[in-house]
C-alpha cells in the first residue's frame, strides 16, 4: 500500500525500525468512478468520491487476515473519516495518522470543523496518535490542538531527488514561481511585483512552472518565461533551472502547513522566499538557513533584496539541509518516538 505523495513512502520500511508489523492505509483505492461521474452536481459528486474513498480504506482494515501491530494512515480526510475511525477504535490497535494541514483546513468549513473535532474525539479516548509535519503543535496559538502532540518527523525528500548542476558564474539570476495555480496559491501579485522588479546586484530573470492543462488565459497572454511542469521530470527540471523560488500562499489556508514545493525546491538547490508561518519558517531554518520569509504582499521586495545580498555573500549549505531529511535519519527518529508511545 503505497502512498499517494510518493515521498512518503519510506515509511514502509519503518517496520524493520520499529520490530512491529504495520498496516498501512492509503488514500489509494480502487476506482469506483461508476457510482459517482453521473452525479451532475459538482460537490455531490466530492461527496460520494471521498466517502467512498474512506469506505474502502475502512473495508481494507476489516478484510486484512495477516497479523499487525500497529496501523499507520498515510493520508485521509477527517470530514468523512468516521467509518474508519471507527474500524481503527475496534480494532484495538494503536493507530498513527500523518496531519495534512488539519488544523488549517477545519476552519473553512463546518463540516471539516465537525471532522476534525471527531477525529479529536477518537484521538483522546483511543490508542490514536498524530504525526505532524515539521514540529509538533504544542506553540500553536489560535487553532485547536491535539491531546497527544509528541511525535513530528521532517518532510521527506522526493524518490528522485538528484543534485543539480553547478552553474556558470556569470549567468543571469533565475527567479521562478512553482506549483499548481490555486485560489490558495495565487501568483499574480507575485508577477506584478516581478515585472517591475530590479536589481543592482544581478541580472535577474522571471519564470513561471505550472502544468499546461491549468495555465490560465491570463498568464498566456503575458510576456513572460512559462514552463509545462506536467510531468515529474519536467517539473524537477524546472526547479533545478532556478536559483530562487518564490511562491506566495493565503494565510488562511497555509498557516498550519508545511509546503511540498518547498521542500523539492530547496532540494533542488533553490533559495526560497515565502511567507513568514510556523511551518515555513521550520523548513527553510532547520538545521540551516535555506530561504527567507516575508510578512505580507508588500513586503516582498525587501525579502527578494534580501536574498539576492545572501546568496551574493554565502554558500548556501544544501547539503546540511538534506542530510538530515535522509530515509535513515527520518526513520530512526520517527521510529523512536513512536516506540516511546507504545
Amino acid at each position: 500500500m503505497n502512498s499517494i505523495h510518493s515521498n512518503f513512502n519510506i515509511l514502509l520500511d519503518l517496520p524493520a525500525y520499529l520490530g512491529k508489523k504495520i498496516l498501512f492505509i492509503s488514500e489509494i483505492t480502487p476506482d469506483r468512478s461508476k457510482f459517482y461521474n453521473w452525479i451532475p452536481i459538482k460537490g455531490l459528486k466530492q461527496l460520494v468520491y471521498q466517502g467512498l474513498k474512506a469506505v474502502d480504506m475502512a473495508w481494507t482494515i476489516v478484510k486484512t487476515k495477516e497479523p499487525y501491530d500497529i496501523i499507520i494512515i498515510f493520508e485521509h480526510k477527517p470530514w468523512y473519516s468516521i467509518l474508519l475511525y471507527l474500524v481503527c477504535a475496534i480494532k484495538r490497535k494503536p493507530t498513527f495518522f500523518i496531519v495534512h494541514g488539519f488544523q488549517q483546513t477545519y476552519k473553512l468549513s463546518t463540516s471539516r470543523t465537525l471532522g476534525f473535532k471527531l477525529l479529536l474525539f477518537f484521538e483522546k479516548r483511543f490508542k490514536f496518535y498524530p504525526i505532524h509535519l515539521e514540529k509538533t503543535d504544542h506553540d500553536y496559538d489560535d487553532c485547536l490542538k491535539f491531546y497527544k502532540s509528541g511525535i513530528y518527523m521532517l518532510t521527506p525528500l522526493p524518490e528522485d531527488s538528484n543534485e543539480r548542476l553547478a552553474k556558470p558564474a556569470d549567468s543571469v539570476l533565475k527567479i521562478g514561481i512553482v506549483g499548481m495555480i490555486r485560489p490558495d496559491k495565487p501568483i499574480m501579485p507575485i508577477i506584478k511585483i516581478l515585472e517591475n522588479y530590479s536589481s543592482n546586484d544581478a541580472e535577474v530573470e522571471t519564470h513561471i512552472g505550472t502544468p499546461f492543462w491549468q495555465l490560465p488565459d491570463e498568464l498566456k497572454k503575458m510576456a513572460i518565461n512559462l514552463t509545462d511542469t506536467t510531468s515529474s521530470e519536467q517539473y524537477n527540471s524546472f526547479i533545478k533551472s532556478l536559483d530562487i523560488v518564490i511562491n506566495y500562499y493565503e494565510k488562511e489556508h497555509f498557516y498550519h502547513r508545511s509546503s511540498g514545493v518547498l521542500n523539492d525546491a530547496v532540494n533542488g538547490g533553490c533559495f526560497v522566499i515565502v511567507p513568514n508561518y510556523p511551518l515555513f519558517k521550520e523548513q527553510i531554518s532547520n538545521p540551516v538557513k535555506v530561504g527567507e520569509t516575508y510578512e505580507n504582499i508588500e513586503d516582498i521586495k525587501r525579502a527578494i533584496d534580501k536574498a539576492i545580498e545572501y546568496l551574493s555573500n554565502n554558500v548556501v549549505e544544501f547539503e546540511k539541509w538534506r542530510q538530515i531529511r535522509t530515509k535513515e535519519i527520518i526513520l530512526k527518529d520517527l521510529s523512536r518516538q513512536m516506540l516511546d508511545v507504545l
